[in-house]
C-alpha cells in the first residue's frame, strides 16, 4: 500500500510538472493580451506605493503575484494618468520577453493549487486512480492552460475557489483547529482573487452542506467564527490594514439607494464614511456599475452590451474538448448509485452555470473557468472506470476519449487561448475577444507572414495594445490596413479587429468597418484562427 501511495503521488507531481512546462512554453510565443499590462500596473502600485487605486473592481492578489515577477524583471510603474498606456512599461523594460514571462510565472502557483485541490478532492471521493485521471484532465484542458499562462485574474480565481470549497468540505467533516485555519485562509485567498467569489463560493458551500448534511453542534459556530476572523484579518491585511473614506453620493444603481429610507438618510448626512478596507466597497461599486453599464460582447455574429442567456453554455460547449464534454455529461450515469457527497462537484458546476445565465457581462469562458475545473472530478471518475473496465469495448472507449482529449490540447499548442473544438468550423463567427483573439497573436502572425514572402506586402490590422512593428509585422513592406478605406491584395486581420474594431468612425461614414470585405471569406486562418488571411482582388 505504501509503495502504491508513493507511486500515485509521484504520478501526480509529474502530471502537474508537465502542465506547468506546457504553460511556460507559451510565454515566448504569446505577446501580452489586452488586460495583462493593467493587471501588472495595479500590482506594482500595491507593491511600490502601498495603494490600490488604478482599477478597484478586482482584488489585488493575482495582480500582486504578476507584479512581483515584473518588478524583478525591471518593469517600472506607470503614472496613474497613463494607466491605459500600461503596455508601454513592458516595452520600456530591459527585456520585454523576460518581463512578460516573469509576470506570467507569478500565476503558476494558482494553477498548481487548483490541480492539487482537484487531486485531493477526487482522491477523497473516488480513489487514487480516478484522482490521477481528474488531474490529468484538469492540467490538459485548453482553457485552463490558456489562462494559467497569462498575468490575469482568472486562473487565480479558479484555483483558490476550488481549494476553498475543498477546505469547506473537510471542515464540515471535522472543524478542528487545522481545518478551521485552512478554511479561513483559502476563503480569504479566493475573495482576494475576484469578487465573483461572493457568488460562487456560497453557492458551492450550500450545495456541499445540503448533500453532506454534516452541520451539527454548537462548536461549529465557534470554529466558523474563528475562520471568519482569520478571513477578515487576511483580507484587510492585503489592503494594508487601512481605513478608507468612501463617498456616500451614489447613483441610483449603487448600494446605498437599495437600503431603507431611514438608513439612507443617516448615511447621506455625511459626505463620506470611513470603512476598514474601503477599497473593497469601492471595488464592489465599480463592479456593479460595470454590470449596470454592460460590456460590449459578440456571439454568433451579433453584438450586445448586456449579453445573452445562452452565452456561457455556448462558450462552455465550444471551448472545451468534445471527449471531456462526453465524459462530463455521462458522469451522472456512473454517479447514480453513489452517495450524495460524490455528486457535489457535478451539481455545483450545474448550479454555477445556471447562476450565470442572467449575467450581463459576457466576456468568455475565463469567467466560468471553475465549471470545467469542477467537472474534471466526475469526468475523471468516468475515465478511470472506462480504462479499468473488464470489458474490452469500454477500455477502448476510454483510451480513445483520453487520446482524443490529450491530442486536442497538443494540436492547439501554444494557441490555447484560441482553442475551439472540432464542431466550431468557423470560430470567428461564434466568439472573438478573449475566447479567440485577445491581442496575443502579433509575434506568431509575423512569423507566419514572413514564411509567405511570395505574397508580400500584406495589409495588417491587429486588435489589442501590442506594437505590431516591434514584433516583426512591419517586415517586407507590410502596411497598416484601414477598416474604412478599401484596398486590394493580401490582408492579415486579427479576428477581433475584423468583427469588433474600436477604430473611430470617420466623419460622415455610415457604413460598417471593413464593409468592403463583405462576401469575401478568409483564405486561411493563422495562429489557431486568431488571425484571418484575406485576398481582395483588384
Amino acid at each position: 500500500m505504501g509503495r502504491c501511495f508513493r507511486w500515485q503521488n509521484t504520478a501526480f507531481l509529474l502530471i502537474v510538472f508537465f502542465g506547468v512546462a506546457r504553460i511556460a512554453a507559451t510565454y515566448s510565443s504569446i505577446v501580452h493580451t489586452v488586460d495583462e499590462p493593467i493587471q501588472i500596473a495595479c500590482g506594482l502600485e500595491w507593491l511600490e506605493q502601498h495603494n490600490f487605486t488604478f482599477d478597484k473592481q478586482h482584488p489585488p492578489l493575482p495582480r500582486i503575484a504578476a507584479a512581483i515577477g515584473a518588478k524583478l524583471a525591471g518593469v517600472k510603474l506607470v503614472n496613474k494618468d497613463s494607466v491605459l498606456d500600461a503596455h508601454l512599461m513592458l516595452y520600456e523594460a530591459p527585456s520585454y520577453e523576460r518581463a512578460l514571462a516573469w509576470a506570467r510565472a507569478g500565476e503558476l502557483p494558482f494553477f498548481v493549487l487548483g490541480a492539487t485541490a482537484v487531486w485531493l478532492w477526487s482522491r477523497k471521493l473516488h480513489g487514487d486512480r480516478a484522482a490521477l485521471a481528474s488531474v490529468l484532465l484538469f492540467t490538459s484542458l485548453p482553457p485552463v492552460l490558456a489562462h494559467a499562462g497569462l498575468a490575469n485574474t482568472d486562473i487565480a480565481t479558479c484555483g483558490t475557489l476550488i481549494a476553498a470549497v475543498y477546505a469547506w468540505i473537510i471542515w464540515l467533516e471535522d472543524c478542528n483547529l487545522r481545518n478551521t485555519f485552512f478554511l479561513g485562509l483559502f476563503a480569504a485567498l479566493g475573495f482576494l482573487s475576484k469578487f465573483t467569489f461572493i457568488v460562487f463560493f456560497p453557492l458551492l458551500a450550500v450545495t456541499a452542506l445540503v448533500l453532506t448534511r454534516r452541520w451539527r453542534g454548537e462548536r461549529r459556530w465557534l470554529s466558523l467564527a474563528g475562520s471568519f476572523a482569520l478571513f477578515c484579518f487576511i483580507v484587510w491585511g492585503f489592503y494594508w490594514f487601512r481605513f478608507t473614506p468612501v463617498s456616500t453620493v451614489e447613483e441610483s444603481w449603487g448600494f446605498i439607494p437599495m437600503l431603507p429610507k431611514v438608513v439612507q438618510d443617516i448615511i447621506t448626512n455625511r459626505p463620506a464614511i470611513t470603512l476598514p478596507a474601503g477599497f473593497i466597497y469601492e471595488g464592489l461599486l465599480e463592479a456593479k456599475r460595470h454590470t449596470f453599464d454592460g460590456h460590449r460582447s459578440y456571439l454568433f455574429g451579433k453584438y450586445s452590451s448586456h449579453g445573452w442567456w445562452c452565452f456561457f453554455p455556448v462558450v462552455l460547449f465550444f471551448k472545451t474538448t468534445l471527449p471531456f464534454l462526453i465524459l462530463a455529461v455521462s458522469s451522472p450515469y456512473w454517479l447514480r448509485r453513489l452517495n450524495r457527497p460524490k455528486w457535489i462537484p457535478f451539481v455545483g458546476a450545474v448550479l454555477i452555470l445556471l447562476s450565470v445565465l442572467p449575467a450581463s457581462i459576457n466576456l468568455g469562458i475565463r469567467h466560468i473557468l471553475i465549471i470545467p475545473a469542477l467537472l474534471t472530478i466526475p469526468a475523471g471518475l468516468v475515465l478511470s472506470r472506462l480504462l479499468l473496465a473488464t470489458s474490452k469495448p469500454l477500455q477502448l472507449t476510454g483510451t480513445v476519449l483520453l487520446l482524443w482529449h490529450l491530442g486536442a490540447g497538443i494540436r492547439s499548442h501554444p494557441n490555447y487561448i484560441s482553442y475551439f473544438n472540432e464542431l466550431a468550423l468557423e470560430p470567428e463567427y461564434i466568439r472573438i475577444d478573449s475566447d479567440l483573439d485577445w491581442g496575443q497573436s502579433a509575434k506568431q502572425a509575423a512569423d507566419a507572414l514572413m514564411a509567405r514572402r511570395d505574397k508580400a506586402p500584406f495589409g495588417v490590422s491587429f486588435w489589442g495594445t501590442s506594437d505590431m512593428w516591434r514584433h516583426g509585422l512591419g517586415e517586407n513592406g507590410n502596411y497598416v490596413a484601414n477598416p474604412w478605406r478599401p484596398t486590394t491584395g493580401w490582408l492579415a486581420i486579427s479576428a477581433s479587429q475584423r468583427f469588433m474594431p474600436f477604430d473611430p468612425r470617420p466623419p460622415g461614414e455610415i457604413r460598417p468597418p471593413w464593409w468592403w470585405l463583405k462576401g469575401i471569406e478568409p483564405t486561411e486562418r493563422l495562429v489557431g484562427g486568431a488571425v484571418l488571411l484575406y485576398y481582395v482582388p483588384k
